[in-house]
């Protein structure tokens, strides 16, 4: 499972596309974004149907040199 998201910048009109690390590749999840630069996932199953019951918090606007996303667990469910 290779899972992808896009945030669209509004102020320049581009859109970005990212790829999750494996273990942020979940299904069922919930997500949503909050300024200034945030996406959040919480909850969904893991590759093995295992609930997941944390909250992590991407800073899609601090992107490493490599294209890597800043990613942190932030709070459990």
């Amino acid at each position: 499972m290779l899972l992808l998201f896009q945030v669209y910048d509004i102020d320049s009109g581009i859109w970005t596309i990212y790829t999750l690390p494996d273990q942020y590749q979940v299904s069922d999840h919930a997500s949503f974004p909050q300024e200034p630069s945030y996406v959040y996932i919480a909850g969904g199953y893991d590759q093995n149907y295992t609930a997941l019951t944390m909250v992590s918090r991407i800073a899609v606007s601090a992107t490493a040199d490599d294209g890597a996303l800043s990613i942190e667990e932030v709070a459990p469910l």
